[in-house]
């Protein structure tokens, strides 16, 4: 009696585990492939602004920005966003969205614990060539706007 009672825990656990071996493997390559994506998102819209200006419609409308906007702040979205002003400073070694963009895409990593920025931090804070710096914002839609004689 006591040997079938053994057989029968046995074969009950066997059972339990061949089923729960495969659910547990499938959860852990979905955890991989989403971990996976978020950093390829992080690196694409890296290697994007390294040559590029995020603040343009083209750039807006990419599959890359739509999916990481929901993790962007408010300010910045608002900033990027708005096509009627264009920020520009004088002197700096890149643009004020650039850092901005790369400063946020710090932040998410971060909160997503990705940990793939700790390597090289050369994106922290706004760079520029001199103390002093000259801030333009350039209203487009008076710019653009036909004048009257």
């Amino acid at each position: 009696m006591q040997y079938i009672i053994t057989s029968i825990i046995a074969l009950v656990s066997g059972a339990i585990g061949s089923l729960l071996a495969p659910w547990i493997h499938w959860k852990l390559e979905i955890r991989k492939q989403k971990r996976k994506a978020k950093i390829d998102l992080i690196n694409d819209l890296r290697i994007y602004l390294e040559n590029n200006d995020p603040k343009n419609e083209h750039f807006l409308n990419t599959t890359n920005y739509i999916k990481i906007r929901p993790f962007l702040s408010i300010t910045f979205l608002n900033e990027l966003e708005d096509m009627s002003f264009q920020t520009i400073h004088v002197n700096s070694v890149r643009s004020y969205y650039k850092d901005k963009f790369l400063t946020e895409l710090e932040i998410i990593e971060e909160n997503w614990k990705i940990g793939i920025a700790k390597k090289n931090k050369k994106y922290s804070g706004f760079n520029h060539n001199s103390k002093k710096q000259v801030t333009i914002e350039i209203n487009h839609d008076v710019v653009n706007s036909p004048t009257r004689d």
